[in-house]
């Protein structure tokens, strides 16, 4: 409506409506914070006791809401999941916070970015799995290569080297999450390096070339993880007279 006079025109503006599409953007899951790595199948797997964040962030006009669910059911938040909020009239973020993580925190999380016009989600699933102690494979044996290299494990109690000889003393270790395995001298405490003529190989092995006497002693291998540690010794001798190369059955010696 509008009322004419001696001015002129008195005409009221109408209000404009902008309309802006919505947009979603999930952010990476972050576990003690640092980027996790999705699986194949794009699932996060945590360690429990862990801190997990997960965060997205919604544009649009009219403002959009951000809610979350696990497997469906709305998350309300508790004493280790907390959800914080902050934005502005055309963007919101979100951000939910499970810490410490357990087991039962497992599930299919969702995002849900909701104005009147439109209704976007991002679907995460997350699987938190118990934490295990390491321990070292404790296997058997002394094996000779085509090289006449002796190759045996921790689990075997000692071994004997010839002058000049190599020896390779395997280490592995099961746990969750992955325990680093390190090596040392036990008489002197020195720490085994990936550099020498003893020295630490990619794979975790103990690797002992040009073998002699000054070599000789107990070597262990430690394998620690956040919930654990776990050690066994090898003694690594010089053979007083020269040992005969023996090769399994199926090998020949020449």
């Amino acid at each position: 409506e509008f009322e004419r006079n001696d001015a002129g025109t008195d005409e009221e503006p109408t209000p404009v409506t902008v309309f802006v599409p919505l947009e979603l953007v999930p952010s990476p899951v972050f576990v003690d914070g640092t980027p996790s790595t999705p699986s194949t199948d794009g699932s996060v797997t945590v360690v429990e006791e862990s801190s997990v964040v997960q965060q997205c962030m919604a544009t649009g006009q009219p403002a959009p809401t951000l809610t979350w669910t696990k497997n469906g059911v709305r998350v309300q938040g508790d004493s280790r999941a907390t959800i914080d909020i902050s934005g502005t009239e055309s963007s919101v973020t979100s951000r939910l916070t499970i810490s410490p993580a357990s087991p039962t925190d497992s599930g299919s999380y969702s995002c849900i970015a909701q104005n009147p016009i439109d209704s976007l989600a991002s679907t995460q699933q997350v699987n938190v799995i118990k934490s295990e102690a390491p321990i070292i494979n404790r296997s058997l044996g002394i094996n000779v290569d085509e090289g006449g290299e002796i190759i045996t494990s921790v689990g075997q109690p000692e071994v004997y080297v010839n002058e000049s000889g190599t020896v390779v003393v395997e280490c592995t270790a099961s746990g969750t999450p992955s325990p680093q395995t390190v090596w040392f001298r036990v008489d002197n405490g020195m720490l085994i390096t990936a550099d020498g003529l003893i020295r630490r190989e990619a794979s975790g092995a103990l690797r002992i070339e040009m073998f002699q006497g000054s070599f000789a002693g107990r070597y262990a291998c430690q394998a620690e993880n956040s919930v654990g540690v776990d050690e066994e010794a090898i003694d690594i001798w010089l053979a007083e007279k020269p040992m005969p190369i023996i090769y399994p059955p199926d090998r020949k010696s020449g």
